[in-house]
C-alpha cells in the first residue's frame, strides 16, 4: 500500500513538472522582445500584461514580470500586470470609462483554459470591442488554441496572434472577424522588424497634409515674435521644440501653418488655452512641452515624450561679506574649541613633564626650560609647522611635542585646503533642499498658472503638495517668468520660484537679472514634456513613431544640446556661503593625537615612579662628598647623573675634599 501511494505521488509530481515544461523561459524573453519591437513600430500608450504563474514558482514569475515592466517603462509605455486566474481581473482594463484611449491587452504565454476564461469575462464587460481594447495573444506554437468567437471575440475585435517556435521563428495571424488569417511573412526574432501586414496600420504617411500649429512663446522651447492672432511665417520662429517639429516635417512630408492664440485672460495658463484651441478646431497640434497628469488623458491626446523637465527652487543670491568670519568658517566653531582645548592640554603636559624632570634630575643642566610661556610658544607654534630646535630628555615630554607637531601640521594643512576651496569654489548652504523642508520654512513659493507644480497642488489630496497649497503664506501665481525671477531677486520678503531648470537657466545670467539668483541643485519634479494633439488625432501615430526613431538616433538629444548645451551647468558663479568642517571630517587626526597624549601620560607616570622609588645613589666613594653632604642637609636625593651635575658646580673635583 505504501509503495502504491509513493508511486501515485511520483506520478502527480511528474505530471506537474510536465505541465510546467510547457512553459519555456527562452520563449518568454522572445515574447518580451516581440512586444517591445511592436511598440517601436506602432507605439502603445498603455498595456495590460496578463500572465499565469507557474506552479510553485510564483516569486520567479513575479521577478520576470517586474523586469519586463521596467523595460516597458524605459520605452515610454505605461504597463499594468494581471495574474490569472483571479477575481475581477478584467477591471484593470477600465472598460466602462468614456473616451478612454485604446489599451493593448497582451496575453503572455497563458494556458488555454485560463486564457479563455479571461477573454470571456472581458467580452461580458464589453472589452472585446475594437475601439476599447486591442488584443495581442502570444502563445506556444501547436500547444495553444486560437481565440475564437466562442470565447467572445467580436467581428470588430482587433487581435494579432503570435505563435512562438523554439527555432526563433514566430508565425503571425490576424483576426478578420471570422477566422485567423496568416500574414505573408513570419517574425524572425529580436532586432528584426515585424511584417507590416501584422496589424491594421494607422496612417503613417502624412505627405501633403497641412497641420495647423498653435504656438506659445516659451524660451528656449519656442521663441516667437510678439503678434496676436496672426499667421506667422516659419522663418519667424525658433527654439528647441521648433527644431524638433521641423525635423518631423522633413521626415513625414507635411506642412504647417503657425499662429499665436489671442491672449484674453492673463490668469488662464497655457494648458487650458491649448485645450480650448484644440477643441475649437483651430489647432491640430500645440507646440509646447506639456506635463501630463492622470487627469489629462481624456482631455486631449499627447505625443511620445520630447524632452525632460527638471523643476527646481530658485532663491535670491546672498552677497558675500568681507569679515573675519570668512576665515573662521572653514572650521566649525566646535572644532576650533576642541583644537584650542587639546593644544592647551599639551602645553600643560609638557610643562609638568619638564618640572618633574628638573626636580628628579633626568633633565640635564643647560637644557632650555620648558616653562609655561615657553611651552605655549612651542605647542601653538606647531599650527604653523614650526618645530623647536631642542627637545626634553624625558620620553613623555618628547611624545607630547612630537604628537603636537604632527597634529598641528594636519590641522594647518586641512585649514589651508578649506580656505582655498572656499575662496575659489564655495558651496551653497540653502535654507531648504526638498519640498517637505520648503513647506516647513517661511518662504513664499511662486509658480506660473497651469504649470506642473500648480496642477499638482490643485489635484493633491494629501502629502507635501497638499500642504504647500494649504500653508501660509499661500503660493503666488505669476504669468511672466522673467517677472517672477525678478520678484525673487528683488523682493524684501522671502520668496522662491518653482519652475523648470531648462526655462530658468537661459534667463538668470542676463540683464536685468545678472546672476542675482541661485538655483538649488535638488530636482523637486523630474518629468517629461509632450506635444498636445486633438482627441483621437489621425496624426498621432505617425508623429509618435517618428519621435521614437528620432530618440533612438540621438536627434532629440542633439536638439537639446543645441539650445541648452551652454547651460547644462549654472552659468552664474557659485554661492559664497562657506563650507564648514565638522568633527566627523577629522576623526582620524584627533584619534592619533588623543592616543599619543594617553601614551605620554603613561610614560610620565612610569618615569616619575621609577625615579622616585627605584632611583639609586651612587656611593662607590668612601665618605660623603661635598655635593652629597649638601644634598643630605637639604633633604634631596641624588640620581645616577650626580657626577655631571657635580662637574657643573663651582666645586671642582680637586677641591671637593678640602671643602668638605
Amino acid at each position: 500500500m505504501k509503495i502504491f501511494i509513493a508511486l501515485l505521488g511520483l506520478f502527480f509530481l511528474v505530471s506537474a513538472q510536465r505541465k510546467d515544461e510547457d512553459w519555456d523561459e527562452v520563449l518568454w524573453f522572445q515574447a518580451c522582445e516581440f512586444v517591445l519591437q511592436y511598440h517601436s513600430q506602432w507605439p502603445m500608450r498603455r498595456t495590460v500584461i496578463v500572465y499565469h504563474p507557474l506552479k510553485n514558482r510564483e516569486n520567479y514569475m513575479k521577478e520576470l514580470a517586474m523586469d519586463f515592466s521596467r523595460r516597458l517603462s524605459q520605452a515610454g509605455v505605461s504597463s499594468t500586470f494581471v495574474r490569472i486566474p483571479g477575481p475581477n481581473t478584467v477591471e484593470v482594463l477600465r472598460l466602462k470609462e468614456p473616451n478612454q484611449p485604446t489599451i493593448f491587452c497582451v496575453l503572455m504565454l497563458t494556458p488555454n483554459d485560463a486564457t479563455s476564461g479571461f477573454v470571456r469575462a472581458a467580452a461580458d464587460s464589453g472589452g472585446t470591442k475594437g475601439d476599447l481594447v486591442s488584443w495581442m495573444h502570444l502563445s506556444f506554437a501547436e500547444k495553444q488554441r486560437f481565440l475564437t468567437a466562442d470565447v467572445g471575440l467580436r467581428p470588430d475585435t482587433q487581435l494579432v496572434s503570435a505563435k512562438f517556435q523554439s527555432a526563433g521563428v514566430t508565425n503571425l495571424y490576424l483576426w478578420n472577424g471570422i477566422e485567423h488569417v496568416s500574414t505573408k511573412s513570419p517574425w524572425l526574432g529580436s532586432s528584426r522588424p515585424i511584417p507590416a501586414d501584422a496589424v491594421d496600420q494607422p496612417n503613417m504617411d502624412l505627405t501633403g497634409q497641412k497641420l495647423s500649429v498653435a504656438i506659445f512663446d516659451d524660451p528656449p522651447f519656442v521663441i516667437a515674435p510678439v503678434t496676436l492672432n496672426k499667421t506667422i511665417n516659419e522663418s519667424q520662429i525658433s527654439g528647441w521644440m521648433v527644431d524638433v517639429w521641423k525635423d518631423l516635417q522633413g521626415y513625414l512630408k507635411f506642412s504647417s501653418t503657425y499662429y499665436k492664440p489671442t491672449r484674453i485672460d492673463l490668469s488662464v495658463g497655457v494648458f487650458r488655452r491649448a485645450v480650448e484651441e484644440l477643441k475649437s478646431g483651430r489647432a491640430d497640434v500645440v507646440l509646447y512641452p506639456f506635463v501630463v497628469t492622470a487627469d489629462d488623458i481624456d482631455i486631449a491626446d499627447f505625443s511620445m515624450p520630447v524632452t525632460n523637465l527638471k523643476y527646481r527652487f530658485l532663491l535670491p543670491r546672498v552677497s558675500a561679506k568681507s569679515t573675519i568670519d570668512q576665515f573662521i568658517q572653514p572650521f566649525h566653531i566646535l572644532m576650533w574649541r576642541v583644537i584650542a582645548a587639546v593644544l592647551t592640554l599639551a602645553v600643560i603636559l609638557i610643562t609638568v613633564s619638564y618640572m618633574f624632570g628638573r626636580l628628579y634630575g633626568f633633565e640635564e643642566e643647560g637644557t632650555p626650560i620648558f616653562q609655561l610661556k615657553d611651552s605655549i610658544m612651542i605647542i601653538y607654534g606647531s599650527l604653523f609647522a614650526q618645530g623647536p630646535d631642542f627637545s626634553p630628555l624625558s620620553y613623555s615630554g618628547r611624545m607630547v611635542i612630537w604628537m603636537s607637531f604632527v597634529f598641528g601640521v594636519l590641522v594647518s594643512q586641512a585649514y589651508s585646503a578649506a580656505l582655498i576651496s572656499k575662496l575659489t569654489v564655495g558651496t551653497l548652504a540653502p535654507p531648504f533642499t526638498t519640498l517637505d523642508e520648503m513647506t516647513s520654512s517661511t518662504y513664499t513659493v511662486i509658480y506660473r498658472p497651469d504649470s506642473a507644480p500648480q496642477r499638482l497642488v490643485d489635484t493633491a489630496r494629501k502629502g507635501a503638495w497638499r500642504e504647500l497649497g494649504d500653508r501660509k503664506p499661500y503660493p503666488r501665481v505669476m504669468t511672466n517668468l522673467p517677472d517672477a525671477i525678478t520678484e525673487v531677486s528683488n523682493s524684501w520678503t522671502e520668496t522662491t520660484l518653482l519652475e523648470a531648470k531648462e526655462r530658468m537657466l537661459p534667463l538668470i545670467n542676463l540683464p536685468p537679472l545678472n546672476c542675482k539668483t541661485i538655483m538649488l541643485p535638488t530636482d523637486i519634479i523630474n518629468t517629461q514634456g509632450q506635444l498636445m494633439l486633438s482627441k483621437s488625432s489621425p496624426y498621432k501615430a505617425a508623429i509618435d513613431q517618428q519621435l521614437i526613431s528620432m530618440l533612438a538616433s540621438g536627434r532629440l538629444a542633439r536638439a537639446r544640446a543645441t539650445w541648452l548645451g551652454q547651460y547644462f551647468e549654472e552659468p552664474c558663479p557659485k554661492e559664497t556661503t562657506l563650507p564648514q568642517f565638522g568633527m566627523v571630517s577629522v576623526v582620524l587626526p584627533f584619534a592619533i593625537l588623543i592616543g599619543g597624549l594617553v601614551v605620554a601620560v603613561v610614560l610620565l607616570a612610569a618615569e616619575f615612579t621609577i625615579k622616585k622609588w627605584f632611583g639609586r645613589l651612587l656611593n662607590e666613594e668612601e665618605g660623603p662628598t661635598a655635593l652629597q653632604e649638601i644634598a643630605r642637609r637639604n633633604g634631596f636625593r641624588i640620581s645616577k647623573h650626580w657626577m655631571k651635575v657635580k662637574n657643573s658646580l663651582p666645586l671642582g673635583p680637586k677641591n671637593s675634599g678640602n671643602e668638605q
